[in-house]
């Protein structure tokens, strides 16, 4: 997006209590040119205001003392500031966060992740907006006649009328297809009376032709809502997943913290002490938590993933023994493999996901005894079953099949079932990750999943990959070399979060290196103009206030051309691709990552070229 002239001149305080989201919206406002402000909390916000007049407050609803209603409500009440457009940060998920929003006064709402192009223009049409009102000598708005009584509706409360319509839009397109087929019926009534005076002996055709037309156009009726139904869902799937995919960020860098730090304590303590036993806790407790963050990630199809081509059959009959165990011996298990199947190409951990959430809910599901079988088989889908279907490309599909005769799914709660957190599970039995972890598995493959279930009669799931048609890959080997010596190589660490900064100073110094680092771009660039030795290695993060990673890398690499330079981030390589200028899939580590992790992919970064002394 090009930034407008204009915006130079616009003055926006943003006030937010997450350091990184706050960070986050003034990379992109300051990027469109914007003049930016930031307050952490509400109470903050107010002492700045106090000397500040800005154009526009970007605030978030949920924050310590003075929450984002409040701050809107006080802006609204000073004379002085009463003009100035609040936008509040909400999920939108509840229809009372803008009702409650709509009475202290807020003039529009934004959601995160940040859209830039959306909000950049939101910001543009408030400031016009305002413009308009405080040049014109009267308020802009439109006079209704109505019930004998004239209104005055003003633009901004016009604006506002707008957003809601907007929000129940569907539900009125609906009434008006039914009003519309009751006119038609009403109509055919009429046809119908004037045929029974004119023409009796045709009646009885005409009168078959019709119930068939009215039987044709109540199944399209019925088709249009199963499909907005199922259009509904997947954007409320999406936004949860937006949501799931923020937590795993912001919460993988602190794991990272945990995991570096507690590793390197480990290994200076006497393994046989007390406080090393204390600290394996830890570090348990620590792994644990990443495989939450993992299967947040994956229900938000935001993790690195490693896609193979597989025979599914050959894959699943290696983890029936597994299974066998993971289920007991009171169950049951039958495997049904179907023959020549198609290819598929998946990551072969995620097809253990799928499989092992599946056969833990099945054997959850059955009280005593009981069966759970595995069945394979392929699938084509005709354009016609497209129509029925917002998810399925017509086409040849792989099907993997899971049955159990355990107490089924009420249907009252069979469209929640993949949502995360959500569980029918006592409390400790289950977190509510493992159906929405298969979810996000298989729309990031181009599949879908489809559930039948009915209580006390079993469930069954069916897993849907779409075929591919080449030959099958196998696993790579993994590297267990020994990790890299870094002694008389020199590496410059840039990261904005001090603690993980801290820590892979550490991890790089215990390794030999000659270690710099930076706390932000700026700053980076500055010490590799400076640095006279060279620098050989840049570790850097990828998202940052300033400027981005890659595009602070492309500065320095004009300095010190032979830098190899390896990114780390919570975000993953396909998530970040779309917001850098350079290419990190070949250099990228995802947080949170151990000591002996960075060591290895700082050795494979190093190895990949050769450098001089």
């Amino acid at each position: 997006m090009v930034a407008s002239a204009e915006n130079k001149q616009v003055n926006i305080l943003i006030v937010e209590d997450s350091r990184t989201q706050a960070e986050q919206l003034r990379f992109i406002l300051e990027k469109n040119d914007f003049k930016v402000s930031v307050a952490t909390n509400g109470k903050e916000a107010m002492k700045l205001l106090s000397n500040l007049t800005p154009d526009v407050v970007i605030t978030d609803i949920v924050m310590p003392e003075v929450d984002g209603y409040e701050l809107c409500k006080k802006i609204r009440n000073d004379g002085r500031l009463k003009e100035v457009p609040v936008v509040l940060v909400t999920t939108l998920s509840d229809p009372t966060d803008v009702i409650q929003g709509l009475e202290v006064g807020a003039n529009n709402f934004i959601t995160k992740p940040y859209d830039e192009s959306y909000l950049v223009s939101r910001i543009q049409y408030l400031i016009a907006n305002t413009a308009l009102r405080k040049n014109s000598k009267a308020e802009m708005g439109i006079n209704v006649f109505f019930s004998g009584q004239n209104y005055f509706i003003t633009a901004e409360r016009l604006q506002i009328l707008d957003l809601l319509l907007s929000t129940y839009e569907n539900a009125f397109y609906q009434n008006r297809q039914l009003l519309n087929v009751q006119k038609e019926l009403t109509d055919l009534n009429t046809k119908l009376e004037d045929m029974v005076l004119e023409r009796t002996a045709e009646l009885s055709t005409a009168n078959d032709q019709l119930k068939i037309e009215l039987a044709e156009r109540q199944r399209v009726e019925e088709e249009k809502i199963k499909l907005q139904a199922q259009f509904h869902q997947a954007q409320k799937m999406e936004s949860v997943g937006r949501l799931a995919g923020g937590v795993a960020h912001d919460y993988n860098n602190m794991l990272s913290v945990i995991l570096g730090y507690t590793q390197i304590a480990l290994q200076q303590i006497d393994p046989n002490s007390a406080l090393h036993r204390d600290l394996q806790e830890v570090l348990s407790a620590a792994n644990r938590s990443i495989g939450i963050t993992r299967q947040l990630l994956a229900f938000a199809r935001k993790q690195t993933i490693a896609p193979q081509i597989l025979d599914l059959n050959e894959t699943v009959a290696g983890m029936i023994n597994m299974l066998r165990k993971l289920i007991g011996e009171d169950i049951t298990l039958g495997w049904h493999p179907a023959s020549d199947l198609c290819p598929v190409k998946i990551d072969p951990s995620q097809l253990d996901q799928i499989l092992a959430n599946l056969c833990v809910n099945a054997r959850d599901a059955i009280i005593g005894v009981g069966e759970i079988s595995i069945e394979t088989g392929m699938v084509s889908f005709e354009p016609e079953y497209y129509l029925g279907h917002t998810k399925v490309v017509p086409g040849d599909y792989v099907f993997l099949a899971v049955n159990d005769t355990g107490c089924g799914i009420e249907k009252s709660i069979i469209d929640k079932i993949f949502e995360p957190f959500f569980t029918t599970k006592q409390v400790g039995h289950g977190t509510g990750l493992g159906l929405s972890t298969i979810y996000g598995i298989v729309e990031q493959n181009k599949g879908f999943v489809n559930v039948y279930s009915e209580p006390g009669k079993g469930t069954n799931f069916k897993i849907y990959l779409p075929c591919f048609r080449g030959g099958v890959s196998q696993a790579k080997e993994e590297n267990n070399a020994v990790c890299h010596n870094g002694r008389g190589k020199t590496v410059l660490i840039v990261e904005d979060e001090l603690a993980i900064l801290r820590l892979t100073s550490r991890i790089m110094s215990d390794l030999g290196y000659t270690v710099l680092t930076a706390n932000s771009p700026t700053e980076a660039i500055n010490l590799a103009e400076k640095q006279v030795g060279g620098i050989h290695l840049l570790l850097s993060d990828v998202i940052m206030p300033e400027m981005n990673g890659p595009d602070m890398v492309v500065r320095i690499l004009a300095r010190h051309s032979n830098l190899k330079y390896l990114f780390m981030s919570g975000y993953t390589d396909n998530v970040i691709a779309n917001q850098v200028s350079l290419n990190v899939s070949s250099h990228f580590i995802q947080k949170p990552f151990s000591a002996k992790q960075l060591a290895a992919k700082v050795q494979e970064t190093m190895d990949s070229l050769d450098f001089s002394s």
